[in-house]
């Protein structure tokens, strides 16, 4: 729980952190921006996969109503945020190569 707490408050500072570059320049940072979304997306998925492990039984197999549901669609929904928009690979790749400057194997 500590962890995801931590890599909340990371997301949020680079949120943070996008949005003053954002202001001073006048140009979205683009690099971070995306480095953002790929963090932000696979913590998603980390923290829904807590939170149905916390549950237990109930997690995985949750009836309507019932308050683990909603983390079973979270859990669901935190995998396709890690495709849409770009794959965590293709954004791992465009970080690399734009903007870290690094040649393609």
């Amino acid at each position: 729980m500590a962890e995801h707490a931590i890599g909340v408050q990371l997301l949020r500072n680079m949120a943070y952190y996008i949005a003053s570059q954002q202001e001073k320049t006048g140009i979205a940072p683009t690099r971070e921006a995306q480095m953002a979304k790929l963090f932000g997306a696979e913590l998603q998925q980390r923290i829904a996969a807590t939170a149905v492990q916390i549950f237990g039984m109930e997690g995985q197999a949750a009836r309507p109503g019932a308050k683990a549901l909603r983390y079973q669609y979270l859990l669901l929904r935190s995998v396709a945020n890690t495709i849409e928009g770009g794959t965590s690979e293709i954004q791992r790749t465009v970080i690399a190569t734009r903007g870290l400057g690094l040649p393609r194997e």
